[in-house]
């Protein structure tokens, strides 16, 4: 018989440390927006990337964690330890706050948060969204043509990715039936490639997509999770 030692939940960073429950949270949101807690144009600047000494501005506010996409704009914060994991995010563009508590460390709370944002926001038909650019009209059309058993080796890199996509990512599409809709969730863009993350509906379920593109716009590689 082995005898595990207890578990040390003590944290080796300045973790907030906050106990808190959806309606302590929402309380302090509401609190927060209406100018109660705060005055709006100090929660206003909290929200905002805080420059550095070198011009470059960072990835955080004053004291809330900020996420920036051609989709979305999120200010938050998140938190994981020993069982649970939690996240509170303002969508700022439509003024939404989600807020969500897991009783697991790997509870992808912020994860969760934004598919309920997804299940909130109105959505593009995959027509529609195609037509932003270049890059999802070759997703959507790609797609389409992987649906139906066939895709253009114009779209692709190398051979190499084109037969990788026609042995593995073909059959996988065609058991998800029909496209319902296409909508891109995050973008970053390299000295040599645009990596884009894209959720797919299909007829049978929905999918998260990372598309790897050359500067000249061909596929080098797509997996789906």
């Amino acid at each position: 018989m082995v005898c595990q030692p207890p578990l040390d939940p003590s944290q080796y960073w300045a973790a907030g440390g906050i106990v808190s429950t959806i309606t302590d949270l929402i309380i302090y949101d509401e609190a927060l927006s209406t100018g109660k807690l705060l005055l709006l144009n100090i929660v206003k600047q909290m929200m905002q990337p805080i420059k550095l000494d070198d011009g470059k501005e960072s990835e955080y506010g004053l004291g809330f964690e900020l996420m920036q996409t051609p989709e979305l704009e999120i200010a938050g914060n998140t938190g994981v330890g020993l069982g649970y994991n939690a996240a509170y995010l303002n969508f700022l563009k439509d003024s939404t706050v989600i807020i969500v508590l897991t009783n697991a460390s790997n509870g992808r709370s912020a994860l969760i948060a934004k598919q309920i944002h997804d299940l909130l926001s109105p959505k593009q038909t995959a027509t529609e969204n195609a037509h932003q650019d270049h890059l999802d009209a070759i997703v959507l059309s790609v797609l389409k043509d992987a649906g139906k058993g066939s895709v253009e080796s114009l779209n692709f890199q190398s051979a190499e990715t084109l037969q990788n996509f026609r042995l593995t990512t073909i059959p996988y599409i065609q058991q998800q039936g029909s496209i319902l809709n296409i909508e891109r969730q995050g973008e970053k863009i390299n000295p040599q490639t645009i990596v884009r993350r894209y959720k797919i509906s299909f007829e049978h379920g929905s999918t998260v997509w990372v598309i790897i593109f050359s500067k000249e716009g061909k596929i080098i590689m797509a997996n789906h999770m």
